[in-house]
């Protein structure tokens, strides 16, 4: 890992923009590709018409982190799962902690094709990893299919790993051809359109993909079954994209406690991965007996919000445990005013509903239209590294507003 002075070389640097013609064809090829699962590139995403490109050699140093924080988290999310003592301190709502305390020490849910991704930033000191996205993710459509559209137009570097073919394949890998996977998301369009993508590729691993609302999953037996589907084709495995927390909210009668525990079906990602979600996760470090070497060196510092009080507020970060895709999260003199006051004020009556990450100097990247904060999503699927996609954002804040960009690699050779 990096560790190098103020005015080091930055890792990175954003390719020519596409010509205006090239930009035409490029936009009506994802216009057209986008369609086939609904993905709103008009009013969604914001597709940058250039790519960031970075060498190979990076990629691959940014892998084996990932990697690393990969396998100490899933062996630190087995440990939390018999500490229900350390379950509120990590923010975790007590409908759930309840399940957690109920179910068989030892026994974590079934797990498969585990899949996260770990936001990289480049700073003053070097790679900082701001916080990983553990239980359920967007992103795969930016990292698989704007960068294989924009990868032809730029032929002397490469694409990076698909993540949504990793993932197809890790399921294939799990459950065979021919299996019935089901693919279960919130009614919103954002996750509609990567529940369609991914089914898209699913079914061209030779497997079935169907693509459910929650409330349409059932168990039978300890057995997932869906609402309408013959048992002969029950799923054999669940994916889940609908965030864990939103998990209680479903109508009585929906079973949600099976996401967590007690599923014989396996699921992708397991509702245990709430755990490592949190972005408390850093505050019981010291509870476990996990080393996580990895994790305390990436990391910046943490710390609950309650413990905040004598220092500047320019230090620190404010963060909502669950927060994604940016919300939640305050920056002084970033934010507005009014948002960082309420998020003060919402940290200081209920801290552990928040957490406080030390700041740090992002080093940005000189593009034609200006320097922007690149935060890098590196994904790793059963704990190999599998793709990344770029961000990027007129300030240090990389939230929902900031534009997609793909990443390519530029060769040794």
């Amino acid at each position: 890992m990096k560790r190098p002075s103020h005015g080091a070389k930055s890792p990175w640097r954003a390719g020519p923009p596409l010509s205006v013609s090239d930009w035409k064809r490029y936009s009506e090829r994802l216009a057209v590709e986008s369609a086939k699962s609904d993905i709103p590139t008009q009013d969604y995403y914001l597709p940058a018409d250039f790519p960031l490109v970075i060498d190979e050699a990076e990629w691959r140093s940014l892998a084996k982190i990932a990697e690393k924080l990969t396998a100490e988290a899933l062996a630190a999310e087995a440990e939390l799962l018999g500490r229900a003592d350390l379950h509120q301190r990590l923010g975790v709502q007590a409908s759930i902690r309840e399940v957690f305390r109920k179910a068989a020490v030892g026994k974590p849910q079934i797990g498969i094709a585990r899949y996260m991704r770990f936001d990289f930033h480049w700073t003053a000191e070097g790679w900082r990893v701001s916080e990983v996205n553990a239980d359920t993710l967007g992103g795969f459509n930016v990292a698989s299919l704007f960068t294989r559209l924009m990868a032809p137009y730029y032929p002397k570097w490469e694409a990076p790993p698909d993540p949504v073919k990793a993932h197809a394949k890790a399921v294939q890998k799990a459950v065979k051809r021919g299996a019935t996977v089901a693919i279960v998301r919130r009614i919103v369009h954002a996750r509609n359109c990567e529940a369609k993508y991914l089914a898209r590729e699913i079914r061209r691993q030779g497997m079935s993909a169907l693509i459910a609302d929650p409330g349409e999953v059932r168990w039978k037996s300890g057995r997932a079954r869906v609402a309408g589907v013959p048992e002969s084709e029950a799923p054999r495995l669940l994916i889940r994209f609908l965030d864990a927390e939103w998990l209680p909210k479903l109508r009585p009668g929906s079973e949600w406690k099976r996401w967590f525990a007690g599923s014989l079906t396996p699921i992708s990602n397991p509702g245990s991965s709430i755990l490592i979600q949190s972005k408390r996760f850093p505050l019981v470090w010291n509870e476990l007996r996990t080393q996580l070497p990895t994790w305390r060196e990436m990391m910046p510092e943490t710390r609950c919000p309650s413990e905040l009080r004598g220092t500047s507020e320019k230090e620190w970060v404010l963060k909502s445990v669950f927060g994604r895709v940016g919300t939640g999260v305050a920056i002084a003199g970033i934010s507005s005013g009014r948002t960082y006051k309420a998020a003060e004020q919402q940290a200081r009556r209920l801290p552990t509903g928040w957490v406080a990450q030390r700041r740090f100097e992002m080093q940005p990247v000189e593009t034609e239209k200006g320097r922007r904060h690149v935060c890098l999503g590196i994904y790793t699927v059963d704990g190999k590294a599998a793709g990344v996609f770029g961000r990027l954002s007129k300030t240090a804040l990389v939230d929902w507003t900031a534009q997609d960009v793909a990443v390519l690699l530029r060769s040794e050779k």
